[in-house]
């Protein structure tokens, strides 16, 4: 699958103010509140097969919110790319909070 066909499943399923991401893109980089997780969203993402990192991994210093990248690549499927996503969704709508883009 490609990278905008990948990207369309996201659009499908996740709200649009939840992540950022490229147009050719295969990662979403998204804001999990206040509240959120990183680790605890990562392993459960893991689980369905799709990889998220905490975003701290990518940052040489303090990060303010708890935010993911998640990939969209590699041999995950369809389905599995839906599976993973809405339990993304999910978990971003029982916050309680709108995250916001990264």
């Amino acid at each position: 699958m490609k990278a905008d066909e990948r990207l369309a499943i996201a659009a499908e399923i996740l709200p649009r103010t939840s992540y950022a991401s490229h147009p050719c893109g295969y990662h979403l980089w998204v804001s999990l509140g206040a509240g959120g997780n990183a680790a605890q969203v990562s392993g459960a993402l893991a689980g369905a097969g799709m990889t998220a990192i905490p975003a701290d991994s990518f940052s040489p210093g303090y990060t303010s919110a708890p935010a993911l990248r998640v990939s969209l690549g590699g041999t995950i499927r369809a389905s599995g790319l839906r599976r993973g996503l809405t339990m993304l969704s999910i978990f971003l709508s029982s916050t309680g909070s709108r995250p916001r883009a990264i």
